[in-house]
């Protein structure tokens, strides 16, 4: 390539300017094969008639440290992930000791309100939301540890019914078809 042709005259160049040991890695891309990465080491004699240069091919190590630091990679994301995953319990723990507040909550608020059908119907739906927010934290501690868990059918169209309610609710605001 290029690049390397220019990083071989210049490590020929330093070379025969001064006493010192150049080295420099060049690639050799041959028509057939993967390239070989190689390093070049140069002396001069001192009277610069004679250039002397150590060619080592270096194509292994290099495909290692490459095959290395890809795996160190991998494991800091699967370490960000389980970090991740941690987090997740323990916000998912909190939330689910707030849902069982709201739950308890809940609970008393029907009992008061056993007379008042209007208010009764608010409660349900707020149990409701509750049971799918419950439902949703358990999604989120299935993700953040693995646990055996069996897959289950689930009709669709109650929770539909249910997000819409909750979101007429933020939208409109209370009016007496959303409680």
């Amino acid at each position: 390539a290029a690049g390397d042709r220019a990083t071989f005259e210049d490590f020929l160049r330093k070379a025969f300017a001064d006493s010192s040991r150049p080295d420099c890695e060049v690639t050799l891309k041959k028509r057939e094969g993967a390239p070989r990465i190689l390093r070049l080491e140069a002396t001069v004699s001192p009277d610069q008639t004679e250039c002397r240069a150590v060619v080592t091919d270096i194509s292994a190590r290099v495909i290692a440290e490459a095959a290395r630091s890809a795996a160190e990679e991998r494991l800091r994301a699967a370490q960000k992930l389980e970090a991740i995953g941690m987090l997740a319990q323990g916000i998912a723990h909190d939330f689910n000791n707030i849902l069982a507040a709201i739950g308890g909550y809940t609970e008393m608020a029907r009992w008061h309100a056993k007379d008042n059908p209007e208010a009764m119907e608010a409660l349900n739906g707020l149990s409701a939301a509750s049971s799918h927010a419950t439902d949703l934290i358990r999604q989120i501690l299935t993700f953040s540890r693995p646990t055996k868990s069996g897959r289950e059918a689930v009709w669709l169209a109650p929770l539909v019914q249910d997000a819409l309610k909750l979101l007429r609710l933020a939208v409109l605001g209370p009016t007496k078809e959303t409680i």
